[in-house]
């Protein structure tokens, strides 16, 4: 009889941890899924809204900041340019956002993407993610142009926020990344990266302020070497 009472009483005990378990990830996920709702909501929201322009542009870039802050319409004024470009994007973010693409029905896509993924650089993921980025895209918009542009290179000496890998030769090797990537998938690679570098691999003192971001005027230098693919 107590033998009985006393595994009822452990069972009753592994029970309440269990559910306590349970519970606890209910309400962890709870959390997450609130979180990310809100997130897909605002995608959700922006993609309908592109997609009920029933329009077809030229030309889409598609980026983080540094795209962002590119004016290729006014350096491309006769073609039909959108900037899908979304400060401190990451390729996981721009994956999320493949639906505002396919609301545009692009003929050319100009993808800059991992810059924001280097300062944890791991070469596996970023391969693996930067992969199912392009894949994801070119199945969705299988019709659709697709150019894939290197990063830029980065200035240590002028940039506030210090990193705690080599971030110069995160960047050469995500480049590399990127152009195997490329070839493989059959598009077409564009080394952005050595119009910006100087001699000591830096992103050239000229051309930006904060050592990551270029300035207006170093933006002439991406819009004469894509202008061939832009009117090709």
């Amino acid at each position: 009889m107590k033998r009985s009472v006393v595994v009822l009483a452990i069972a009753n005990v592994i029970l309440c941890l269990v559910l306590f378990c349970v519970v606890y990830k209910c309400i962890q996920y709870k959390h997450i899924i609130s979180g990310n709702r809100k997130e897909y909501d605002c995608l959700r929201g922006w993609s309908n809204s592109l997609e009920s322009l029933h329009d077809t542009v030229d030309v889409v870039f598609f980026g983080n900041s540094i795209t962002h802050d590119g004016r290729f319409d006014q350096a491309f004024p006769d073609m039909k340019v959108c900037n899908l470009g979304y400060p401190s994007d990451d390729l996981a973010g721009m994956r999320k956002r493949i639906s505002q693409l396919v609301a545009l029905h692009p003929h050319k896509i100009f993808i800059m993407g991992g810059t924001n993924n280097l300062s944890r650089y791991e070469h596996t993921r970023f391969e693996m993610q930067y992969k199912e980025l392009i894949i994801e895209i070119k199945n969705q918009l299988p019709e659709s142009s697709v150019f894939v542009q290197s990063i830029l290179p980065y200035n240590s000496n002028l940039c506030k926020v210090k990193f705690k890998i080599d971030r110069k030769q995160a960047t050469i090797e995500a480049n590399r990344v990127i152009e195997s990537i490329a070839v493989c998938e059959g598009l077409k690679y564009i080394d952005l990266y050595s119009l910006y570098v100087d001699d000591d691999g830096l992103m050239n003192n000229s051309f930006t302020l904060d050592g990551v971001h270029l300035k207006d005027e170093a933006y002439s230098i991406w819009y004469k070497e894509i202008k061939q693919y832009i009117y090709d």
